[in-house]
């Protein structure tokens, strides 16, 4: 009985620790053909795209930063190579267990962004009104991911929900060698 018990603690700890939220954010420099070098920014790896066949240099990836249920500030950077638009893709982790067939959702929300070295359009999407635009003004995602008139914002009364396979996203202008640094909140949610 003690070893039956012990291997189902072992494997809820194992799969409560795969699904555990994290930061992902993608900077997609890809259309416009801005390469982006990575900014050493921890507890994050920020790196190029591995699985990208040509123009691995034009995608950035940031990931890790382990997150719970209470805001949490953060922030990474990274420095164009190139003048040019960006798109700011908001997004929450890759998680495909085991045998699973299809990436499952990991929820997060994301709130107040700012950005050093660039400009980010209505950074905590309070502008705008989503009933007629369709979603929050400077923005473009699927409507489900807004979260409106919420007293559990960072500030305001509305975010956004995310995972990785239903994120928000933003193109933002960068110049050729001038570092930018993006900071956020972000939180681990749970989605009904």
């Amino acid at each position: 009985m003690k070893k039956m018990l012990t291997l189902v603690l072992s494997v809820a700890a194992v799969c409560c620790m795969a699904q555990q939220a994290e930061v992902r954010i993608d900077v997609d420099g890809l259309k416009s053909g801005v390469a982006l070098t990575p900014v050493k920014s921890p507890p994050f790896y920020v790196g190029n795209a591995s699985w990208l066949s040509d123009k691995k240099e034009c995608y950035l990836i940031v990931s890790g930063g382990k997150i719970t249920k209470d805001w949490t500030e953060m922030e990474f950077s990274f420095v164009p190579e190139n003048d040019g638009t960006v798109s700011l893709v908001l997004r929450g982790p890759w998680y495909k267990p085991g045998t699973e067939v299809n990436n499952l959702p990991v929820w997060v929300a994301y709130d107040d962004l700012t950005a050093v070295g660039a400009e980010i359009k209505n950074p905590g999407f309070e502008e705008g009104n989503p009933a007629s635009s369709g979603f929050f003004d400077g923005w473009g995602g699927d409507p489900s991911n807004m979260v409106v008139g919420k007293d559990d914002s960072k500030s305001g009364k509305n975010y956004v929900k995310v995972w990785h396979n239903v994120p928000v996203r933003q193109e933002i202008t960068v110049k050729k060698g001038q570092q930018v640094t993006i900071k956020f909140s972000i939180k681990a949610i749970a989605v009904e």
